[in-house]
């Protein structure tokens, strides 16, 4: 099974969910919470891994089977659902690692 149409994917939604973490950065800092440091932090590590997943895979051959399309949902809702729980692991609460999940 080829992994890099799979892994491209992967990159391109990582990517678009650390650039949508700095949404809540803009408005923390406008609020004045100091928070919003987490929030870019988070956002740059998110955005540079799922960037850098990207530019590895891209430039093959870009189609899916069936196989690769269960894989690739089953590794998107494991995967890339770990990343949004940086910003809670990097905040001044620190939940406990299952209140980050859910």
């Amino acid at each position: 099974m080829e992994f890099r149409p799979i892994l491209m994917i992967i990159g391109v939604l990582t990517a678009i969910l650390g650039c949508s973490m700095f949404l809540p950065a803009i408005a923390d800092a406008l609020v004045g919470n100091d928070d919003w440091i987490v929030f870019v932090t988070s956002g740059l590590i998110t955005t540079l891994l799922g960037a850098g997943t990207w530019a590895a895979s891209f430039g093959y051959d870009q189609s899916l089977n069936a196989r690769q399309a269960f894989f690739m949902t089953a590794i998107i809702w494991g995967g890339v659902g770990r990343f949004r729980r940086i910003a809670f692991l990097l905040g001044r609460d620190q939940p406990q690692l299952y209140g980050c999940v859910f």
